[in-house]
């Protein structure tokens, strides 16, 4: 009985939160998704419609964006009644997302589909990420092996402070690449306990490099969603070849934690080419 009664109360308490969207509104994020988005195999397809409706296989519905501690979760009201709630992570002209539930595995890792064929689809298997330091909390570890595209855990520095001049070493997997993207999503990014994006310092100024030649200083907004910059091609930061040497992303300035000072990076993906 508790059960249903918890249950009853979460549909009526969802649909009156639908129902008085404009109520909410402050509470809303503009959102760049639009159009089809399916994961690498092609099974799993998001649309996004007009007027804020969604259809996933044989289900419609309707959604909204909100944010939480500077999270973005996709709320869904489905027509049969039932819902889903997502953490959601996009690029900027919403090309790609990536939805999350608690266990920190993507449910959707999509890319907008152009004319019924994916394209740019992100990669995040690089083979050697080092960094200068890692932070170490008990039997856990915050090492560059948790780049990856998950949640619920990142890379920290580890060393006192907020890690300036600290940085991540992109080694040997792009030698024969020319045109390569990286996509960072910066921040500590958890689906159950969004407040520890704010809590932990996020960088807001990073130097690329090749081994500390030909440097670019980049600017990142303050948002776990992901930012791109690139070699030679779209998005270009310079017209070095990334065959030159390693890849270095050095940390300059941050963001303050409100709590914390250990500086996060949630995820780097890549798109490269020959």
């Amino acid at each position: 009985m508790k059960k249903y009664y918890n249950e009853t109360m979460k549909k009526i308490v969802f649909a009156a939160f639908f129902a008085f969207m404009p109520i909410f509104i402050y509470s809303q994020v503009e959102s760049p998704l639009s159009g089809r988005y399916s994961d690498w195999d092609g099974i799993n397809i998001f649309e996004f419609r007009n007027n804020n409706r969604i259809v996933h296989s044989e289900k419609t519905g309707s959604y909204m964006i909100i944010e939480e501690h500077g999270m973005n979760y996709i709320v869904i009201l489905w027509d049969d009644k039932s819902w889903d709630k997502y953490l959601v992570l996009f690029n900027k002209n919403g090309q790609h997302c990536f939805f999350y539930n608690s266990d920190g595995e993507p449910f959707l890792a999509g890319t907008r589909l152009n004319e019924e064929y994916i394209t740019n689809f992100p990669f995040d298997r690089v083979r050697h990420i080092s960094a200068s330091s890692s932070l170490r909390e008990g039997n856990v570890l915050y090492g560059p092996e948790n780049l990856n595209r998950n949640i619920n855990i990142c890379w920290s520095e580890g060393v006192r402070g907020h890690g300036i001049g600290e940085k991540l070493i992109i080694a040997e997997s792009f030698r024969e690449a020319f045109n390569l993207g990286i996509y960072i999503s910066i921040g500590f990014v958890s689906f159950s306990r969004p407040h520890l994006y704010r809590q932990n310092s996020r960088p807001k100024t990073i130097r690329v490099s090749i081994e500390g030649r030909f440097p670019t200083i980049i600017e990142l907004e303050d948002t776990p969603n992901f930012q791109h910059f690139g070699y030679e091609g779209e998005g270009s930061i310079n017209s070095i070849p990334v065959n030159r040497g390693d890849i270095w992303i050095e940390i300059m300035e941050v963001y303050p934690g409100s709590r914390f000072q250990d500086t996060c990076i949630n995820s780097l993906m890549f798109g490269y080419s020959q």
